[in-house]
């Protein structure tokens, strides 16, 4: 196995169950085909860590002779600090049985979020990863459950773990924003953000009739950067007496499995041929804003607030968690990267001081990006090499129409260095288009058509955005 193999899979398919058998497999495998994964999240589902037996590797050389790599799963929620030794063998066991990478379900919250946790959660990743290195010379992915990044127990495994990977029950495209970039903030570019969408009972609804949902929630992570984990199928909790598949987890209640629709499937097959053509662009990107906002683990409520306000205002803005273990300070060269910097009780109380200077937030980024539009849209800048990316997200989407009608031409001007070239790319045109621009005081202008879901402006050129 490649070291790191997750780092460039762009489309993996998440609770996509294979059995082994080639006839019941089909339409799974199938859908992982096209989709165009080689990843299969949770590919296997293990009873509680306390309960976890081997199943031996023969369903793991199954997914391996499909040219999957597989991770598993496991439930921890309410985890102590006196079970590390449990995880830790429960793990090993995955590892025995040849899984790739370990999923561990609600490991984020733990009995007790205490200081103790950070070097807990170390502890169990570090051993585990040098067994599999040591007896298998196997490079194991960590992609522990993080859920909405809410406490400093799920930062911790967001900075100590593989992949970051986020989850959300309610269905907002900002707050996955918000979520994705809080967990690319902490992982670096080069570790992947994972989102999965989880309904509730009330939400099976959408999983049955609606077909636009996925690509509203796969817009909001091409405009972070991050990956929409794509199911043929979803869990869904108390279907009220409608047992319309088998059952799942039933120890923890009534769990059932249901198939995506059709027209869902379509959306996750359009957006995924997308992100397999365009994926250099959104492999190893670095985002540019001239605000940081900062905070420690404990203050993630109150940093929730502010960046969903930063969000809903159009202000761009880097996230930086610091203080604590494993998270390192603020320092003086972190600070001067940016233009202005905002600390959560320093610079700032809480987000009804943040409201105060708005105004002021807004006029300072407009200074990188300006855009003229009265719809439902936010940028936002990434760099790669000599190429300036432009992210152009609509999150005007809900389940009553399950449609976005396009927003008016939008009108845009940007600071960066000389460009000779701007195309328009999006999972919802067919084709590529070359954009005209000009060029008003060396700031490039131009204008692109109605927006629907997502757009990604690529501009070329021989350097790339200029500061200060």
């Amino acid at each position: 196995m490649n070291e790191k193999w997750w780092l460039n899979e762009v489309n993996l398919v998440t609770l996509g169950l294979l059995s082994g058998n080639e006839d019941k497999d089909k339409t799974l495998l199938d859908f992982y085909d096209k989709i165009g994964a080689r990843v299969a999240d949770r590919g296997y589902v293990y009873p509680h860590f306390s309960e976890t037996m081997p199943i031996g590797t023969t369903l793991t050389d199954y997914y391996h002779k499909h040219g999957l790599y597989f991770t598993s799963f496991t439930s921890v929620g309410k985890w102590k600090i006196s079970d590390t030794e449990a995880l830790i063998a429960a793990a090993k066991i995955h590892v025995d049985d040849g899984a790739d990478g370990i999923h561990f379900d609600m490991f984020f919250m733990p009995e007790q979020d205490n200081d103790r946790v950070p070097a807990a959660v170390a502890e169990i990743f570090s051993k585990v990863r040098q067994y599999a290195k040591e007896k298998y010379n196997r490079i194991i992915c960590f992609a522990g459950n993080e859920w909405v990044m809410e406490n400093r127990t799920a930062l911790t495994m967001a900075k100590e773990s593989d992949v970051v990977w986020i989850e959300s029950y309610a269905y907002s495209a900002l707050e996955i924003v918000r979520a994705a970039r809080l967990g690319r903030a902490i992982g670096g570019t080069d570790k992947p953000v994972w989102y999965h969408w989880q309904p509730e009972d009330d939400a099976k609804c959408r999983i049955d009739n609606l077909k636009n949902l996925p690509k509203s929630m796969f817009s909001a992570c091409l405009f972070e950067n991050a990956l929409f984990l794509c199911n043929p199928q979803y869990p869904v909790f108390d279907t009220m007496g409608e047992d319309k598949s088998q059952e799942f987890l039933g120890k923890f209640g009534k769990w059932y499995i249901i198939p995506i629709n059709d027209g869902w499937r379509e959306s996750l097959f359009q957006y995924t041929e997308f992100l397999r053509t365009y994926k250099d662009y959104y492999i190893g990107a670095n985002p540019k804003t001239e605000l940081l906002l900062a905070f420690t683990p404990t203050q993630i409520n109150e940093a929730n607030q502010c960046m969903d306000l930063l969000l809903a205002e159009g202000i761009s803005y880097q996230p930086y968690v610091y203080g604590e273990a494993p998270h390192g300070e603020l320092n003086t060269n972190i600070k001067t990267a940016y233009q202005r910097v905002l600390v959560l009780g320093e610079t700032i109380k809480s987000v009804d001081d943040l409201r105060v200077i708005l105004s002021i937030l807004k006029e300072e980024s407009s200074h990188i990006i300006k855009f003229e539009t009265i719809e439902k849209v936010i940028a936002g800048v990434m760099v790669k090499d000599s190429k300036t990316l432009i992210h152009l997200l609509h999150y005007g989407y809900t389940d009553s129409s399950d449609s976005l009608e396009s927003t008016e031409p939008i009108h845009i001007t940007i600071k960066t260095g000389k460009i000779n070239n701007l195309k328009l790319v999006s999972p919802d045109m067919k084709d590529e288009m070359t954009i005209p621009f000009t060029t008003d005081g060396e700031l490039p202008s131009f204008t692109i058509p109605g927006l629907t879901y997502y757009s990604l402006v690529i501009l070329e050129g021989d350097q790339e955005v200029i500061y200060g």
